[in-house]
């Protein structure tokens, strides 16, 4: 079993040095290292399954020698655009289709247009914002800025009658667990579905959409010389505030003294996984918002016990 997944983690570790965004040369010796030891554990553990593509891979060094990372030469980008091309209705006429794209072009542009009208309604000024920043758009030739100068308070206004403030759309009851866990007479506190991460992305409890967004991995007791413990998010709430977490630590395994984590040894590739239980503990645990390191991804490796991989 060892020797399998050691084969394995090899694979994983020449991929993380494959797709990093800035190459190397010892990232791409590094490549070649990974790539021979995965294909000396395939020989050894599953003899005769060799396949073309295991030689190709090796050619794959030189690519990054001549070319850099892989982002500046893989597909993916242009077959995405090309996705969106062919996602654009055209009613199967031949012949058009560079019409249609004309017409979509100039839709986007007088979106643009509107946006920039002083007389814009603030939600839809918010919206660009709020594109900008997801796509990474720069401002228009020309542009004024005026977007940025919303008046506070109009904003708010207008997202709440629209039901779009994201406090009233993610806020909900305090549990009473979470009271008992605080202070009985605590009153002050308001609890979310969701919050987000110093990342762009979210922290969510259980019931919200999107389960996985639960499993993090945070520092016990703020102390960052430690390892990080796997846990899952149950409440979330804001005190006075600041924005903290009660969470349920995943349940250590119990193995001998002597025995090594196996993917310890992959941690210093940048791949920190650790195998827990599959159980969490049934104590909540506050864990304050710069406690929490990543999300974390989890994988039941057999019954009872998981393995929990580090997402930053």
């Amino acid at each position: 079993m060892g020797s399998v997944l050691r084969t394995s983690m090899y694979l994983t570790c020449a991929a993380n040095k494959l797709t990093k965004h800035t190459s190397t040369a010892q990232d791409r010796l590094d490549y070649l290292d990974f790539l021979r030891c995965h294909i000396e554990g395939l020989k050894e553990n599953f003899p005769g399954f060799i396949q073309p593509s295991h030689h190709l891979a090796f050619h794959i060094y030189d690519n990054l020698e001549l070319f850099s990372a892989v982002h500046h030469i893989w597909c993916f980008a242009g077959e995405r655009f090309i996705g969106r091309l062919r996602d654009i209705p055209i009613n199967h006429k031949i012949g058009e289709f560079e019409g249609t794209l004309l017409h979509s072009t100039c839709k986007g542009s007088a979106f643009r247009r509107i946006l920039r009208r002083s007389d814009c309604p603030p939600l839809l000024k918010y919206c660009g914002q709020l594109i900008n920043k997801v796509y990474g758009l720069s401002k228009l030739e020309g542009e004024t800025g005026e977007s940025d100068n919303i008046e506070t308070g109009q904003l708010v206004e207008t997202l709440q009658k629209s039901g779009a403030l994201p406090n009233q759309l993610f806020q909900v009851s305090t549990p009473r667990e979470l009271i008992l866990l605080l202070d009985e007479s605590t009153t002050s506190i308001q609890c979310y579905r969701r919050c987000l991460t110093p990342f762009g992305n979210y922290y969510a409890i259980p019931e919200a959409t999107g389960k996985a967004n639960s499993y993090v991995c945070f520092f016990p007791d703020g102390d960052r010389q430690a390892e990080w413990a796997a846990g899952q998010i149950r409440h979330i709430f804001c005190e006075n505030g600041k924005t903290r977490f009660a969470i349920r630590r995943s349940h250590p395994i119990a193995s001998p003294s002597n025995k090594q984590d196996p993917f310890q040894l992959f941690w210093n590739q940048g791949f920190q996984a650790k195998m827990f239980s599959s159980l969490f503990s049934n104590e909540l645990e506050l864990v304050e918002y710069d406690w929490v390191l990543a999300h974390t991804a989890r994988w039941e490796l057999c019954p009872g016990k998981t393995v929990c991989l580090c997402l930053k």
